[in-house]
């Protein structure tokens, strides 16, 4: 009947601790790993390219003589139409003649200019080789006989003074045995006389080294300078006489040659007109005629009609490379670049999957938008095509904007702000504490904590006075 103190203290605490437990808000915990961010959007599927056929002739003489029947698959390279060819044929055969004659001429005038040019330089390889002669003999008294003859006369002069040094050794040696009473007057002068001669002789030597470096070796390089440079001045002279005498045979094939390269400019855009006169499909597809003007009606072209410079007569979508538009807002566009990978949805075929990069990013805001907010043109590139497309499909487009390998990362919902800052909710031994966190990039759902949390925390998704309000 009675409950004892103990027994009223543990059912107390039961009670409370079956309430706390019951009233433990959710949570989710903090994870690691790999993070893709990612930018959505609707787009629309488009042929690359759909190609405008007109006639390149000059105003109205493009005469179709043959079409290809509307509806009709073309390869690329394959013809289309014809235009009468015969007045562009008879046109280019008038050039023809014209430039063959202009050749004649102008291949006369290169043989006669040859014939002068060739005498000229034989007459300048006379002169050249004679150049040639008088620097080699200049070279070879520089560098070959000059310091041969200088090292033999400076061999000499040492040669010389080794002679007189022996000599005046030998004289002071009979002097000092005549002192000691062991030589000869007789020898003493024979000494003497010797060490006179062989002064003398290196008085000569070093005089004739003294004019070999100062008078005979200059005058000679002198004399090889002057004939070098006689021989050159030669040669300019001879060359200013060539050079003026070719004047004016280089003036008359200078217009020779002009007047054939205007030929053959003008011969070649015969052959450009002529060769327009077959249009070819630059890409694969089916044949489209386009309405034009014929008499001041609005009609499809035929065989006979003459159609205008410019003016496109048919058309041929491209459908072997496919595109896809993309108007993403201004808030995301600042994350797209050129080369991003694209995977695209079609709405058509949910089991279809496509990839493709972005193209192309637009510069300025698409017009006509019904949104308040900026759009702009992105333009992907599909990487396959498959039968089931067709231009005007729309697809979910979602661009892989940036990918980090290894980031915190907490569910949106976890992220509050307080006076601008964010800050996340810690559920810590049953009780929330406020911390403040730096976050990142988010895809959508979740966003990327670069600080303030840790792997495995475990984080509110919702203010906890919201749970106390609830309740």
């Amino acid at each position: 009947r009675y409950v004892t103190a103990a027994a009223a203290a543990g059912l107390l605490a039961s009670c409370c601790a079956s309430l706390a437990q019951a009233e433990e808000p959710f949570t989710v915990e903090v994870a690691a790993g790999p993070f893709d961010v990612f930018v959505t959007e609707t787009a629309r599927l488009d042929a690359k390219q759909s190609v405008t056929l007109s006639s390149e002739l000059p105003s109205n003489t493009g005469k179709i003589v043959w079409l290809l029947p509307e509806g009709d698959y073309v390869e690329r390279g394959a013809a289309v139409a014809r235009f009468d060819p015969a007045p562009f044929e008879t046109e280019l055969q008038q050039h023809s003649r014209e430039l063959q004659d202009a050749r004649a001429t102008l291949v006369q005038a290169e043989a006669e200019l040859q014939i002068k040019i060739r005498r000229n330089e034989e007459s300048k390889e006379q002169l050249e080789h004679a150049i040639a002669v008088a620097e080699l003999k200049l070279e070879n008294l520089r560098k070959a006989e000059h310091p041969l003859r200088l090292a033999t006369a400076r061999n000499e002069v040492l040669a010389a003074r080794t002679a007189l040094l022996a000599a005046r050794r030998e004289l002071e040696a009979q002097r000092e045995m005549l002192n000691e009473g062991f030589g000869s007057e007789a020898a003493l002068a024979d000494a003497a006389a010797v060490e006179r001669e062989r002064a003398n002789a290196l008085a000569l030597s070093e005089r004739q080294l003294e004019l070999l470096q100062s008078i005979i070796l200059p005058a000679e390089l002198e004399q090889a300078e002057l004939e070098l440079a006689s021989k050159r001045r030669e040669l300019e002279r001879g060359e200013q006489i060539n050079l003026n005498s070719l004047a004016k045979q280089n003036a008359a094939l200078v217009r020779l040659t002009n007047k054939v390269a205007e030929l053959e400019q003008t011969l070649a855009a015969s052959k450009d007109l002529l060769a327009k006169t077959t249009i070819k499909a630059p890409v694969s597809g089916f044949v489209v005629y386009k309405q034009i003007s014929v008499m001041n009606e609005r009609r499809k072209p035929q065989v006979g009609d003459s159609v205008w410079n410019r003016h496109g007569f048919m058309v041929i979508p491209d459908m072997s490379a496919m595109i896809a538009h993309a108007d993403v807002r201004e808030l995301d566009v600042g994350k797209l670049a050129e080369g991003q990978a694209v995977t695209l949805y079609p709405e058509a075929h949910p089991d279809l999957t496509l990839t493709g990069r972005v193209d192309s990013v637009g510069t300025l805001a698409a017009d006509g938008s019904s949104s308040e907010e900026n759009l702009f043109r992105v333009r992907i590139a599909l990487d396959e095509l498959d039968p089931r497309l067709r231009p005007g499909m729309r697809a979910r487009a979602s661009i892989l904007t940036r990918h980090h390998d290894a980031v915190l990362r907490v569910p949106i919902e976890a992220v509050f702000y307080e006076q601008g800052t964010p800050i996340c909710f810690l559920w810590t031994r049953g009780a929330a504490r406020r911390q403040s966190v730096t976050i990142g990039e988010s895809d959508g759902e979740y966003v990327i904590v670069t600080s303030g949390l840790e792997r495995g925390d475990r984080v509110l998704l919702s203010r906890p006075m919201e749970l106390v309000a609830g309740n």
